[in-house]
């Protein structure tokens, strides 16, 4: 099966692609599964990883950030911020990124940040993008985008001593099957000896957020239960409901009612609430760890099995 058949258009994009009723089936199976899945969790709890905790300084909030996003995409950016660290490799070995659902592509500084300026990075989607959005005059030709289809052909071409990031950031509850999504880019990736996974995806608590957003979200069952091809698995609970539940009263729920969010009409109550919520949220995480029920997100980790 190609990668042109896993990643239609239609697949990825189910939460505006499916007809009302596909939703509505989908919205009826997410709540079940994401409430057995919730259930589940407690009894599996000690069964995740407990060696990695989640590094926040107190003035990470002080740092240039657009607070007018979503308030659930400023947390997860910070939470993963400080796990890549966990895996920086400082060495002479060259970093590429292949970021999976890139869009614009805006990520790479991002990841620049993070990782410096000497990656090369490489986005995958599903739609054209203008090539002025993917230029930078700073960094040369660091930056490349292609259609997901040609992800194979792309990767057979790079060095294969490299470190390899893959990153895909809310992206995998948009694809039907994601278990043979991961599959397929792990084979694909399969030469390479250095390489490492980050999936954030979200939990069953932000069913309320994302109604219907994509097919699912996924419990640590589901996630642990995924035999991923040569890789091995970790799986890091970042954040609490108190930021998702923030971003449902001020941007989902107004939006399937047709009306206007808080960010639209009062935008700068809502940066001042989402510093509150996102301070707490991350208050509340220092204390519970990362390996609580009710995490917000999980960030699927996949490592290289070396044995």
């Amino acid at each position: 099966m190609s990668f042109a058949i896993i990643t239609k258009l239609r697949s990825l994009t189910g939460d505006t692609k499916l007809s009302k009723i596909e939703r509505v089936m989908w919205l009826t199976y997410n709540s079940m599964i994401s409430c057995l899945g919730l259930l589940n969790d407690f009894w599996i709890g000690n069964k995740i990883p407990r060696n990695y905790r989640i590094k926040l300084s107190k003035y990470r909030l002080h740092r240039n950030i657009n607070y007018l996003e979503t308030p659930t995409r400023i947390a997860t950016d910070i939470y993963l911020e400080s796990l890549i660290k966990e895996y920086k490799v400082d060495c002479s070995a060259k970093k590429i990124i292949l970021d999976i659902g890139c869009g614009s592509g805006c990520y790479s500084e991002y990841f620049r940040g993070i990782l410096g300026d000497d990656i090369e990075y490489h986005g995958f989607d599903v739609k054209s993008c203008p090539s002025n959005l993917l230029t930078d005059s700073s960094y040369g030709q660091s930056i490349f985008y292609h259609h997901i289809e040609n992800f194979e052909n792309v990767v057979k071409e790079m060095d294969k001593s490299a470190k390899i990031y893959v990153f895909s950031l809310s992206v995998l509850e948009h694809i039907e099957n994601p278990e043979s999504f991961l599959n397929k880019i792990s084979k694909a990736l399969i030469k390479f000896k250095n390489v490492v996974h980050f999936h954030c995806v979200p939990s069953p608590l932000c069913i309320f957020t994302y109604p219907v957003h994509g097919y699912r979200q996924f419990p640590k069952s589901l996630l642990l239960g995924y035999n991923i091809y040569a890789l091995n698995k970790k799986i890091i609970g970042v954040g609490t409901p108190l930021v998702t539940l923030y971003h449902a009263l001020s941007i989902s729920m107004p939006r399937q009612l047709k009306l206007k969010s808080l960010r639209s009409s009062l935008p700068n109550i809502y940066i001042r609430l989402s510093k509150y919520a996102l301070k707490m949220d991350f208050f509340l995480s220092s204390i519970f760890g990362h390996d609580h029920p009710f995490a917000a997100f999980y960030i699927f980790i996949l490592e290289k099995n070396h044995e």
